[in-house]
C-alpha cells in the first residue's frame, strides 16, 4: 500500500519541484505531469488506456468550461468594478473601518473571500482578495498566502459543500461527520 501511495504521489512531487524549484512554466510542467500521471495509471495501477485517456479528457473539459468560465466572469466583474471606480469606493470605505491592516485582512480575505467562494469558487476568492490586499499595500506573496489560508474554510463549504459531498461519496464516509 505504501509503495502504491508513493507512486501516486510522484506527479504531485513533480509539480512541486518543477514549479517551485526548477521555475518551469506552468503549462509545460502540467503537461509533463499529465503524461507522468497517465503513464503511472496505465503501467503501475493497471488502468486501461481508454479509461485513462477519457479520464484525462474529462478533467481537461471540466477545467476549461465551468472553472475557466466562472473565473473569467469573476475577474471581468472585478475589472469592471476597478475601471468604473467602484473598487476605489470600496477601498475608501474599508479604510474608514480601521487603519489596522490585520482587520482589513480579516474583512477582505476571510469575509469578502468567503463571499466570493460561495458565489464563484474555483480560486477566484484567492485571486480577487489577494489583488485587493495588494492594492491596500500588502506584499504580493504575503497577500496571496493570507488569501489562501483564509480560503481554506470557505472552500470546504463553497459550491454548496461540493468538496465535502465529493469526499463523502468517494470514501463512503458519512457526510455529516465529514462536514463537522
Amino acid at each position: 500500500m505504501w509503495i502504491r501511495f508513493a507512486i501516486a504521489l510522484l506527479p504531485i512531487v513533480w509539480l512541486i519541484i518543477s514549479l517551485g524549484v526548477m521555475r518551469m512554466p506552468a503549462a509545460r510542467a502540467c503537461v509533463i505531469g499529465l503524461i507522468l500521471t497517465m503513464v503511472l495509471a496505465v503501467f503501475s495501477f493497471k488502468v486501461p488506456v481508454l479509461d485513462t485517456a477519457s479520464g484525462a479528457l474529462e478533467g481537461i473539459i471540466m477545467g476549461i468550461w465551468p472553472i475557466m468560465f466562472v473565473i473569467v466572469m469573476a475577474l471581468f466583474a472585478y475589472n469592471v468594478t476597478t475601471e468604473s471606480g467602484g473598487m476605489e469606493i470600496i477601498q475608501n470605505m474599508l479604510a474608514t473601518i480601521s487603519t489596522d491592516k490585520r482587520i482589513i485582512v480579516l474583512i477582505i480575505a476571510w469575509g469578502f473571500g468567503g463571499f466570493l467562494e460561495s458565489i464563484a469558487g474555483f480560486g477566484t476568492a484567492v485571486a480577487i482578495a489577494a489583488g485587493i490586499l495588494i492594492a491596500f499595500g500588502l506584499d504580493p506573496i504575503r497577500a496571496s498566502v493570507i488569501s489562501l489560508i483564509a480560503n481554506t474554510t470557505a472552500t470546504a463549504f463553497g459550491a454548496i459543500g461540493l468538496t465535502v459531498l465529493t469526499l463523502a461519496e468517494v470514501t463512503g464516509l458519512n457526510h455529516e461527520k465529514l462536514s463537522f
